[in-house]
């Protein structure tokens, strides 16, 4: 890719008035440094969603290296273990309803039955 010189102009109010500072980077600079922030960006989220630093390290590779079929493939089989962990939370939370519920039940009738009869 042909390297473009980009002139950035940034105007600042002095006590003079208006003054123009220069500033000369490169369209290659530009891009590397909104990359980096784009991959630090993704880590945090791989991290903040509960991938271990071996993943997000394969994953930030991947994508530095401009894989990202193989870097959108690791997330969606990361995505799967995490939708696997909340199935499997589902189903002891189920179990605990389950039981709570059984409990309060067993709890209700011993009240009636000790009172003779309904509770008043």
């Amino acid at each position: 890719m042909p390297e473009w010189n980009i002139m950035i102009f940034i105007i600042a109010i002095c006590k003079t008035g208006f003054k123009v500072l220069h500033c000369e980077r490169s369209e290659k600079e530009i891009i590397q440094k909104r990359e980096a922030m784009d991959l630090e960006q993704m880590k945090r989220n791989l991290e903040d969603a509960g991938c271990d630093s071996t993943i997000v390290a394969e994953i930030i590779r991947l994508s530095k290296d401009g894989r990202f079929p193989e870097a959108l493939q690791k997330m969606r089989m990361d995505r799967c273990r995490l939708m696997d962990e909340l199935h499997e939370s589902g189903r002891k939370v189920d179990c605990l309803d389950y039981l709570i519920r059984h409990t309060e039940k067993k709890i209700q009738e011993d009240r009636e039955s000790s009172c003779g009869g309904k509770e008043s």
